[in-house]
């Protein structure tokens, strides 16, 4: 009898179809994505963003109520401060495509669409450059990479680029040995701070209660190697993988755990960024 880890590399290997839905001869749904019918899920556009306040932000009628010390007097020299500090310094826009490939060999598999899996608002691969999700993102001029960029989207949803919790998931964070996954969408402004916990977001998801985090992406210009950064709701990191299964885009820190609970294809990808446009 083959092996759990001989029938994962096999998945792992094996080309994804062509549709979302990964369905065997026998009918069973073993996929993350079985045709969902839009109209049993929540549309997430109706839940209001929900940003963490941090301690500095209450006023002292507040901080005194949760029994914190007041705020310092704010004094003049300190504005001062402020309007002598350097200008910003000039960014450059960058503008393009992000390409899917497989992550054993650099087969191209297509680019991230820009049209959403219908009735589940995630997502996924295309093989026609026509249909590539156009996006956009600032850098310092003369940086060649930049960490934790929000990224925007031009011509789909969003307006920023997002992961967004699975629905599966207990909670939101992620893990080696978790089945825990994450949806690759679109998020509403302002977005996600770096490095913050996720956040309610209304987001391109179909269902309802499903976190988010958009200052994730790290883009290095000279490779443009793409990768992402989950951060979990007691601000630890794990390394991120990428996979699809079908057509649909995931991300987690353990693709065989997702694979052992969704035990259709699944396959390692990476991502790269194809500029189309430098604007300064």
């Amino acid at each position: 009898m083959p092996s759990f880890l001989s029938l994962f590399l096999c998945a792992l290997t094996a080309s994804a179809g062509l549709g979302a839905v990964a369905t065997p001869a026998g009918g069973q749904c073993l996929a993350e994505i079985c045709g969902e019918d839009v109209s049993t899920l929540t549309s997430r556009s109706s839940i209001p963003a929900v940003l963490p306040l941090r301690r500095n932000e209450l006023t002292n009628a507040e901080r005194l109520s949760r029994g914190l010390p007041l705020k310092a007097p704010t004094r003049r020299r300190d504005a001062v401060a402020a309007r002598s500090q350097a200008s910003p310094v000039p960014q450059a826009t960058y503008n393009g495509i992000i390409r899917v490939a497989a992550a054993s060999n650099g087969e191209i598999l297509g680019y991230m669409s820009k049209d959403l899996i219908v009735g589940v608002g995630i997502f996924q691969t295309t093989t026609l450059i026509a249909n590539a999700a156009q996006v956009s993102f600032g850098l310092d001029i003369g940086a060649t990479s930049g960490t934790d960029l929000p990224i925007t989207l031009l011509n789909t949803p969003g307006p920023l680029m997002a992961l967004i919790q699975g629905r599966d998931n207990t909670n939101p964070d992620i893990a080696p040995g978790s089945f825990h996954y994450l949806y690759f969408g679109g998020a509403s402004l302002p977005g996600s701070a770096p490095d913050s916990p996720p956040a309610s977001l209304p987001n391109t998801y179909a269902g309802s209660g499903r976190l988010a985090e958009t200052s994730v992406w790290n883009v290095d210009i000279l490779s443009g190697v793409m990768s992402g950064q989950w951060t979990n709701t007691d601000g630890a990191q794990h390394p991120l993988q990428m996979w699809t299964q079908g057509t649909a885009m995931y991300a987690g820190a353990d693709s065989s755990a997702f694979f052992s609970k969704y035990p259709a294809a699944v396959r390692l990808i990476t991502l790269t960024f194809v500029p189309t446009v430098i604007a300064q």
